[in-house]
């Protein structure tokens, strides 16, 4: 979708290195739901977590208003204004953290984002 995101991965996960886990709990959990887990490349240290009250400059606008599109059609609950997954560093974004995009029926509170102030937490 041309969305700035780090390079997504697709990561297999060995299950005789999740048998030797000293999270007995944790190991059985994994082995039942995939072998395959969801990864992406690490973004260059000189990128921040863009926090609350940090305006998005001029050259970030039309990412940002991507994003903004993005996380309304599909109703990502998970960025908003006082969690804002996104990394900036200059005029460079990268969004992260989406995996709740797509479960808006499993989401509480969630309301059809045709309706007047249904989207005021992205605010």
């Amino acid at each position: 979708m041309g969305l700035p995101v780090p390079t997504p991965y697709l990561v297999e996960i060995l299950v005789n290195l999740i048998g030797n886990s000293s999270n007995k709990p944790i190991a059985a959990r994994i082995v039942k739901i995939s072998d395959v887990g969801f990864g992406s490349l690490k973004v260059p240290n000189q990128f921040t977590r863009r926090t609350l009250g940090h305006s998005v400059s001029e050259s970030l606008k039309p990412k940002a208003l991507a994003a903004l599109v993005f996380d309304t059609i599909f109703q990502n609950p998970d960025r908003a204004s006082k969690n804002p997954n996104r990394l900036v560093s200059g005029n460079q974004l990268f969004l992260i953290d989406h995996d709740l995009a797509f479960t808006h029926e499993s989401v509480l509170n969630w309301e059809p984002p045709w309706e007047m102030g249904s989207l005021t937490h992205f605010v």
